[in-house]
């Protein structure tokens, strides 16, 4: 896979912004990582009934019971 085939993967073909967030502190995730986590939520979230086809962000808070 050439440069150029890897910067429009990263770039321009992956338009979601992801981060991760635990307990207060972000982490840093890769192009990978964010595509996974993102493409996951998507479908997830448009599988949905009620969804409008064309939202914008996603917040999910996740507290484990102690």
């Amino acid at each position: 896979m050439s440069v150029v085939s890897l910067i429009l993967e990263e770039v321009l073909v992956f338009c979601m912004q992801v981060e991760l967030v635990i307990d207060g502190k972000k982490l840093p995730i890769n192009g990978f990582v964010q595509r996974m986590i993102g493409n996951s939520m998507e479908g997830m979230i448009e599988a949905l009934h009620g969804v409008d086809e064309d939202w914008d962000g996603v917040e999910i808070k996740i507290v484990r019971d102690e």
